[in-house]
């Protein structure tokens, strides 16, 4: 007889605002967890037109709402203040200009999890408004120079890698950011603010690695 279990986060509602690869990412794995998760478009489809999506969105409800309109807004708020989680990875302070402001709307549901995973993060006033490519990021917190071994101290150019690797550890590290706050959310009954920026904790890898 075939023992049968239930995936540890049935129950939890997600609303994943991703776009890319980072925030996508996340929402697929808590939706192989068991999390239910609808997952946000623009009107236009998706930003990344890649058969990766087809991956990336397993598991998630696909939903077109158009945050540039009043209605738009207010549905996904309305969406938000039912969730549990709330993933988005655009530039910081960008969701409040959209009119979600997710500091606010956490004082409105304190159990709500807000992951953010921005390319710079929100304190990094030179380079936060940037578009954060895979390339720009890579670049930005020296893997290019630094692909496998040391390359500069062994006198050879830097090399340029097509690898996701921003968006792959920033995936990974975020969503057990998530896990976490929901396993700590079970004692204190509130939820958190977390924030992964995927320059800063690329560099961070790659200093430990070498």
């Amino acid at each position: 007889m075939r023992e049968t279990f239930e995936l540890p986060l049935v129950g939890v509602k997600v609303i994943d605002f991703g776009q890319y690869i980072a925030g996508p990412a996340v929402g697929m794995m808590l939706g192989d967890l068991g999390a239910t998760v609808v997952h946000i478009d623009p009107p236009s489809g998706p930003k990344w037109h890649s058969p990766a999506n087809a991956v990336l969105n397993r598991n998630k409800l696909m939903l077109k709402i158009d945050l540039k309109t009043a209605e738009g807004v207010a549905q996904a708020e309305a969406l938000i203040l039912e969730s549990d989680i709330v993933i988005e990875g655009f530039r910081p302070g960008k969701m409040a200009e959209m009119g979600l402001d997710l500091v606010a709307l956490r004082k409105k549901r304190p159990q709500l999890i807000a992951l953010s995973i921005p390319g710079f993060a929100s304190n990094d006033e030179n380079r936060r408004e940037l578009r954060a490519y895979e390339s720009i990021i890579s670049a930005s917190s020296g893997v290019f120079a630094d692909m496998g071994l040391n390359r500069v101290l062994m006198g050879i150019n830097s090399s340029f890698s097509p690898l996701p690797l921003p968006s792959a550890y920033g995936a990974m590290l975020a969503g057990s950011a998530v896990v976490f706050a929901l396993q700590a959310r079970e004692n204190t009954r509130l939820g958190d603010a977390i924030e992964v920026p995927l320059a800063a904790l690329l560099w961070k890898v790659f200093v430990t690695i070498r």
